[in-house]
């Protein structure tokens, strides 16, 4: 009774190798069928004979023997035997041992490719639209990215650095999903359409950009897209914190009609005057969109990480493309394109990780460290004077401290969110530890913008998710803190912005007074 589908190739083995550990099959079939990983085990009964058992999912790899005890209702021993089972695998490696496997690889889809154009502003694979779109349409999907000066060079040299380990840490999210992200240094008016016309792709999947400083390079790109590939279909989508209603599209209407052909000095470009007043005429929360977990029809020749050489290669290391170059370029270059000077507490972090860094690299420091005697006995042994000396001397010789900056990138933003969370809680994390004393540094109320803010502007974390967590973790430990409160402040005021934008640009007026949105103004008048 399952439907046909050539891209899944399925695999009934005998009932010994049920496990009660394997999870069972999603209640969407399209899901299941496309996602590659697992093999269908037939449901005809479990390793003690019982019949009925519902299908199961099992990796498909190489299988090993072991022995089975069987028992009856009381207990005893009634005999032994043998059986089949399959064997363990990592999650790392399910990818790459389903690519290598002569009966597992990626899918040929008859589909055109879809380029997956990411931005600064949506650097991540959980709640992107743009890549769950591919992955429903089951087409080979090309990711890119463009480190374009004209952009990068608006941005603080954090800002920058953020971007460069975002990019670093989408990449290898991908790779573990089965595509390649191509990474690209120019102008992306010119390598974005020359990436489709080498990919042979029908559509472009890409996210709109409000920032006015980073407009007009995303526009040409567009408008060189369509000149280059007049059959090319451009999706631009948005992501938006709460669902639409009629009335909330019925004010956005009478306001942008009033703005545009109205000629009414002063009129609002906006139909809502605060976040909370958007808020209160807005749907509930959107649900957060779940990263695809594997691509089965794979990328493009020449833009796939799947390599095609080899059978069920042992080695751990990750696979890489096998014709076009896709090197990030170097941090140091990265950061050297921003124009804009860093704030005084990024400059601060990075003085303390240079002398840190001069520090602990020191041949000196590190004998030194070693010739440390016990303290107990010396102070015992010497006077008050000897020890006030040693204690100077210990001064003198300790590391500097490096105050908390979250890293870049989709994990460990999603990492530490959990740990900000659960300040109020007990933690043997070290890291948690220093991302506390920063929040007790900064205050509560600015705690989340001040770490989370570079997270929010490459598009690492999304305000969706953000504001999903808070409530899940309330829901959980049955209480209210002002550091959920805060973050959901925070993605309100954000998607606010997003609308104040876009609203700006919808009557014509787009430009340097349009508040930024990549989450800046939100507290502090922080830029």
């Amino acid at each position: 009774d399952f439907p046909e589908n050539p891209r899944c190739q399925l695999s009934f083995v005998g009932a010994g190798d049920l496990s009660p550990r394997r999870r069972r099959p999603p209640a969407d079939m399209a899901s299941w069928t496309a996602s590659a990983r697992c093999a269908l085990v037939a449901p005809a009964a479990t390793a003690r004979g019982r019949l009925g058992a519902e299908p199961r999912l099992i990796h498909p790899v190489r299988r090993s023997s072991a022995d089975v005890r069987f028992r009856n209702a009381s207990g005893k021993i009634v005999g032994t035997g043998t059986r089949k089972r399959s064997a363990r695998i990592s999650r790392r490696n399910a990818s790459r041992l389903i690519a290598h496997s002569s009966s597992f690889r990626p899918a040929e889809s008859s589909s055109a490719p879809v380029v997956v154009w990411f931005r600064v502003g949506d650097l991540r694979t959980h709640d992107h639209p743009g890549l769950t779109r591919a992955f429903e349409a089951n087409a080979p999907v090309v990711p890119v990215f463009v480190f374009d000066e004209k952009e990068l060079r608006d941005f603080t040299p954090a800002t920058a650095r953020a971007t460069h380990e975002a990019v670093c840490d989408l990449r290898e999210a991908l790779r573990k999903r089965g595509v390649e992200l191509v990474v690209r240094t120019g102008n992306a008016a010119e390598i974005v359409p020359q990436l489709i016309q080498d990919t042979k792709a029908k559509s472009v999947s890409v996210q709109v950009e409000l920032e006015w400083a980073r407009r007009s390079a995303y526009a040409d790109a567009l408008k060189a897209v369509s000149q280059k590939s007049s059959d090319v279909e451009i999706n631009e989508w948005s992501l938006e914190l709460r669902g639409d209603t009629d009335v909330a599209a019925e004010k956005e209407r009478a306001v942008l009609q009033t703005a545009t052909s109205e000629n009414v000095k002063g009129a609002p470009l906006t139909a809502f005057a605060s976040a909370d007043a958007r808020a209160a005429f807005r749907g509930p929360i959107e649900t957060p969109k779940t990263a695809p977990a594997f691509f089965p029809a794979g990328g493009v020749v020449g833009y796939s990480a799947v390599s095609e050489h080899g059978e069920d290669d042992e080695d751990d290391s990750s696979v890489a493309s096998d014709a076009t170059p896709t090197d990030v370029p170097s941090l140091a270059s990265v950061v050297a394109m921003a124009r804009v000077s860093d704030d005084p507490f990024d400059v601060a972090h990075d003085a303390a990780e240079a002398a840190f860094e001069a520090i602990v690299s020191d041949a000196s420091y590190r004998k030194k460290k070693k010739s440390t005697g016990s303290e107990n006995a010396f102070v015992l042994l010497k006077g008050e004077d000897a020890v006030k000396a040693r204690a100077a001397e210990e001064a003198a010789r300790a590391t500097p401290s490096v105050p908390f900056r979250l890293p870049g990138g989709e994990h460990a933003a999603l990492r530490f969110l959990d740990g900000f969370l659960d300040f109020y809680t007990a933690t043997n994390d070290t890291e948690y530890k220093r991302m506390y004393d920063r929040i007790i540094e900064v205050g509560k109320p600015e705690a989340f913008f001040n770490i989370f803010g570079d997270a929010l502007r490459v598009g690492a974390l999304s305000p969706r998710v953000v504001y999903r967590r808070c409530n899940e973790w309330e829901a959980r430990s049955k209480r209210a803190t002002d550091l959920c409160a805060n973050a959901r402040n925070v993605a309100n005021a954000r998607d606010y912005q997003a609308s104040v934008a876009a609203d700006a640009f919808k009557a014509g007026t787009y430009g340097p007074g349009v508040p930024l949105v990549g989450a800046y103004n939100v507290c502090s008048g922080k830029l």
